[in-house]
């Protein structure tokens, strides 16, 4: 059981507040420099502990190995209809929207003009069994001002074929001379991730 709602980020700062001293050491990897806190290179490793020869499945995942981490988590589970219902959501995700997702669908809170942008971001990940890093600003209304940083790792329940998204995601706080400046709302940064990118220290790469 993902016992989100009641895991809260003890660091003594705002758990939804992306903070830039702890960064991802030096990398070869394009995708990896592209990640800009050690959490989600922290995730991104975990994730891919779990792979084996293909993408982990849901069950691999256990909350108990990456406490630190699940205040900011979410997964998102594609439906038959191609709507994603969000299953699960951490206790900084929920301050840093300002709103409880767990049990409602993207549609049912994102203005329609940035739904496809985003469904097509998941999708993609799950298509291809590839993470994916993207910037941006909230399309949330009334927090459009607000950057965020997320990372999706796809997951499947059946073992077949991914069909759920692991994502982890920062929020940042701006003032209100930014926010008069902040751009539109939307997409700013986009990166898929390759299958050398997925490589661990002391792993053999795999042939693709």
């Amino acid at each position: 059981m993902w016992p989100f709602r009641n895991l809260h980020w003890n660091s003594g700062r705002n758990p939804a507040v992306f903070y830039s001293d702890s960064m991802p050491e030096e990398s070869n990897s394009f995708f990896r420099q592209s990640l800009p806190h050690a959490r989600f290179i922290r995730l991104l490793d975990y994730w891919c502990s779990k792979r084996g020869s293909g993408v982990p499945r849901k069950t691999d995942i256990d909350p108990v190995e990456i406490p630190a981490l699940l205040p900011f988590i979410q997964i998102h589970a594609r439906q038959e209809n191609g709507r994603y219902l969000c299953r699960l959501s951490g206790t900084a995700m929920v301050e840093a929207l300002d709103m409880e997702t767990t049990g409602r669908c993207l549609d049912e809170f994102l203005p329609e003009r940035h739904l496809k942008s985003r469904t097509k971001i998941l999708d993609r990940s799950l298509h291809s069994g590839m993470p994916i890093f993207y910037t941006g600003r909230l399309a949330l209304p009334g927090r459009e001002f607000l950057p965020f940083r997320r990372l999706i790792l796809p997951l499947s329940t059946s073992g077949i074929e991914a069909d759920c998204a692991l994502t982890l995601a920062t929020v940042e706080t701006v003032g209100s001379q930014a926010m008069e400046k902040a751009p539109p709302a939307g997409i700013s940064f986009q990166v898929e991730a390759r299958p050398s990118d997925l490589t661990l220290p002391g792993m053999t790469p795999a042939l693709s």
